[in-house]
């Protein structure tokens, strides 16, 4: 969500804001590293910036990050493994809720929700070849993972299916999509844990209305490989990434029964604009007028509708901020959408 503009050396003296920052899942640590970087040239520096990552080989991939592009504030910055019992400031999800586990389903030819499983196909022809859908490995010589139909679908599958189709979405047979059973669960754990502050989210995905489209009827899930796309998650398995577009009005939902409102929502392009990109690039083009190609590439990527523009969406979630109006969802909020 950040533009790739040159980064200052931080001093790591602008005045702190008395406030944390806490990034669910920070990747390699280049969003922590350029917002550091940015706050500690415009201020103010939070006072602690919080990373909850699981993986203790992307934590280090991180710290190694951060000590090479804002050496002077690595103290700022802490790890964690499990969310803090309470949190006071600004919550960052960027890529987080995409890139759950979700459930799949598929509407039968008598309306049944069925729920779409893994299975072991055993069944090769006399070459070896595959016979069923897909072309994943197995665990062995003349096996491979399929798609399997269960007519057992989990009781909270079968309700939030229907939930969608009491309002008319994913009725036809053969459809086929995905929903995101924990998203309930982990607003919960946020609403929780927040005393005062804000939770941004910036993801793939749709209101729901959009999300499940009768068109859309094969579902969002993708894989990413090698930096190749495409919908087989049987490949190349536990060396590539899936990922599901997200259901923002359920996060809106999910949201409001945690306890928190809704700030706005709005596509990154308007969220950025609002943020004031323009004006930031033209400041940062004017310093150093070489830059300028780049930077206008960088906008181009972040801005427009076909790339990442319209792609990626923002939701903000608040608690104990009444009155609070971020200047994000100001250029054209679409709350009224979810």
């Amino acid at each position: 969500m950040c533009s790739h503009s040159p980064e200052p050396q931080p001093s790591g003296t602008a005045p702190s804001s008395g406030a944390d920052l806490l990034e669910l899942g920070a990747g390699t640590g280049a969003l922590a590293a350029e917002l550091l970087a940015s706050l500690a040239e415009q201020g103010p520096l939070p006072d602690h910036y919080l990373i909850l990552e699981p993986s203790p080989d992307l934590a280090e991939r991180q710290r190694q990050t951060l000590s090479a592009r804002v050496p002077a504030l690595l103290e700022r910055c802490h790890w964690l493994d499990r969310l803090p019992a309470q949190f006071d400031g600004i919550v960052i999800a960027n890529e987080v809720l995409d890139a759950m586990p979700v459930n799949r389903f598929q509407i039968g030819n008598e309306g049944q929700i069925q729920e779409v499983c893994v299975g072991i196909d055993r069944d090769r022809d006399s070459n070896g070849d595959n016979n069923g859908d897909g072309d994943g490995d197995g665990d062995g010589d003349g096996e491979r993972f399929i798609d399997l139909l269960s007519e057992s679908a989990s009781p909270a599958l079968i309700q939030a299916v229907l939930a969608l189709q009491s309002a008319g979405l994913a009725t036809q047979p053969g459809y086929r999509s995905e929903i995101n059973l924990r998203l309930a669960p982990w607003t919960q754990a946020l609403g929780a844990m927040l005393g005062t502050g804000l939770i941004l989210v910036i993801d793939y995905g749709y209101p729901r209305a959009e999300r499940y489209l009768a068109e859309r009827d094969q579902g969002t899930l993708m894989c990413h490989s090698r930096h190749q796309a495409h919908a087989d998650p049987y490949r190349d398995i536990g060396l590539q990434d899936l990922t599901a577009h997200v259901d923002f009005t359920a996060l809106a939902e999910a949201g409001r029964c945690a306890g928190l409102d809704l700030a706005g929502y709005t596509t990154q392009a308007n969220f950025l604009i609002g943020c004031g990109i323009d004006a930031l690039i033209a400041e940062a083009a004017a310093a150093d007028p070489m830059a300028m190609l780049e930077l206008t590439a960088g906008a181009k990527q972040l801005l427009l509708p076909s790339l990442m523009g319209e792609r990626f969406q923002v939701l903000g979630l608040t608690k104990g901020l009444d009155e609070l109006a971020l200047s994000g969802f100001s250029v054209r909020d679409l709350s009224a959408r979810l």
